[in-house]
């Protein structure tokens, strides 16, 4: 089975003008619908990438519920630190845009019962 990835704020950086820079390329796929265009696949490494307005001002934990068995992406999880530096090799791009530190802040956010708008 195909590896689902979920990834907000990444998608909408590589989005912009990246596509096919690399060795792998950066492709537009639908989600729900013909023509949704919410999925970007990496070719290089199968991954898919959830755009980031399907969780949209969606909770930790709803997404989590979405995510889980049964819900309407299941198969997807939140990404890693690893898999949005290979999204930036995909890409083109530098690794280390994102840190272990931005993913402690979002941890505490969500241990403390803060609303995540854009989810990782």
């Amino acid at each position: 089975m195909k590896r689902k990835i979920l990834a907000g704020l990444a998608t909408g950086l590589f989005l912009l003008g990246t596509v096919g820079l690399a060795d792998a390329f950066l492709i537009e796929r639908d989600l729900f619908i013909s023509g949704d265009g919410l999925i970007t696949s990496d070719t290089d490494t199968g991954l898919y990438w959830l755009d980031l307005t399907v969780t949209t001002n969606l909770s930790y934990n709803d997404v989590l519920t979405h995510i889980g068995t049964g819900g309407s992406l299941e198969g997807f999880r939140y990404a890693t630190v690893a898999d949005l530096d290979t999204l930036q090799v995909s890409a083109g791009l530098p690794t280390g845009l994102f840190t272990s530190t931005f993913f402690i802040y979002r941890n505490i956010a969500v241990q403390n019962k803060l609303k995540i708008k854009y989810c990782l």
